[in-house]
C-alpha cells in the first residue's frame, strides 16, 4: 500500500479473463463477525445451474468492509481441470477506485455478506467444440487485490428443468 495521495493505495492485480457483460444482482444478506480473523477473504458460498444454455450462479460473499453497496464485477476464463472436466472460474473483483473505497472503511473482525447473482452465456476463449452444456464444474473466487489470499470455492454446475 502507498501514502502517495496521486497513487491508488493498492497495486491492484486484475484477476484472469474476460469482465462478463452481464447484469450483476447484489443484495445486502447481513453481517458475521470473526474475531482475531487471519488476513484472508472468507470463502464464497456457490450455487451454479445450467438451463436452456444459460448458466446461473449465485453465491454468498463476505467483505471486510462497513462500506455499503459495493461495485463489483465478474470476470470469466474457461478451463480444463485436473481431473479433464471442463470448467469455467469466476472472479468476483472490483476496480481500483473502489477497492480503496473498500479499505477506507476496512474493518478488522466484521463482514458483510452480500448476495450475488449472475448469468453467463459467454463462450469467449472456449476451445472449438466446447459449449457451455459441456461445463461441468464452476470455480468461483472473491478476487483480492493480491492473488495469493483470494479464495474460490468449487461447485459442480446442475442441471434444471424449472
Amino acid at each position: 500500500m502507498t501514502t502517495d495521495a496521486n497513487e491508488s493505495k493498492c497495486n491492484i492485480i486484475l484477476p484472469p479473463g474476460n469482465i462478463l457483460n452481464t447484469d450483476i444482482s447484489i443484495n445486502h444478506a447481513g453481517k458475521i463477525n470473526f474475531p482475531n480473523n487471519p488476513e484472508q477473504p472468507l470463502l464464497p458460498h456457490v450455487e451454479s445451474k445450467i438451463k436452456d444454455g444459460v448458466i446461473t450462479v449465485r453465491t454468498l460473499v463476505f467483505i471486510n468492509s462497513s462500506a455499503e453497496n459495493p461495485e463489483l464485477k465478474i470476470s470469466q476464463l474457461f478451463s480444463i481441470n485436473n481431473s479433464g472436466k471442463c470448467q469455467l472460474q469466476f472472479f468476483i473483483h472490483c476496480d481500483t477506485e473502489e477497492i480503496d473505497r473498500l479499505m477506507d472503511e476496512k474493518t478488522e473482525d466484521s463482514y458483510i455478506a452480500y448476495s450475488v447473482e449472475f448469468t453467463t452465456q459467454d463462450t469467449n476463449g472456449f476451445p472449438y467444440g466446447i459449449y457451455l452444456k459441456d461445463i461441468e464444474i464452476t470455480q468461483t473466487f472473491l478476487w483480492n487485490i493480491d492473488p495469493k489470499t483470494s479464495r474460490g470455492t468449487e461447485t459442480v454446475v446442475q442441471t434444471t428443468d424449472d
